[in-house]
């Protein structure tokens, strides 16, 4: 028994055994979905000299309450830098469904505004 997921086709598998005669579990690995929302798991089952059977399920994925740097909301962090400065910004994530910290991050973004001296934001120079 095969599945896949049919939004994300690369994320595919074969269905394991639980060790009673026609039950098998899948285990997908959450990490690969770039977003949380809506999905389909294809799942088909073949023997020879049967037919084909498959079944498509809905499965969600939710977004998962994190903290960073103790906080919830984004975390707007103002610093004047001048050319030529080098600053480091460290961030902690915590899970708040095991109270753990998250380590090893594979998605992580950052924007990056730069405001005039009046404090407006000057869009041609941000990123």
């Amino acid at each position: 028994m095969n599945y896949s997921i049919i939004e994300i086709p690369n994320i595919n598998g074969t269905l394991i055994s639980n060790g009673t005669d026609g039950w098998y579990k899948i285990e997908i690995n959450n990490t690969l979905f770039i977003d949380c929302g809506n999905y389909n798991v294809y799942i088909s089952a073949f023997k020879l000299n049967h037919r084909i059977a498959s079944i498509i399920i809905p499965i969600t994925i939710l977004e998962r309450p994190t903290l960073i740097n103790d906080k919830e909301k984004l975390n707007i962090i103002q610093e004047n830098i001048y050319i030529g400065d080098m600053i480091n910004f460290t961030f902690s994530y915590i899970d708040l469904q095991t109270n753990e910290t998250i380590i090893n991050l594979n998605n992580q973004t950052y924007q990056w505004k730069i405001y005039d001296p009046s404090g407006n934001f000057n869009q041609k120079w941000s990123k």
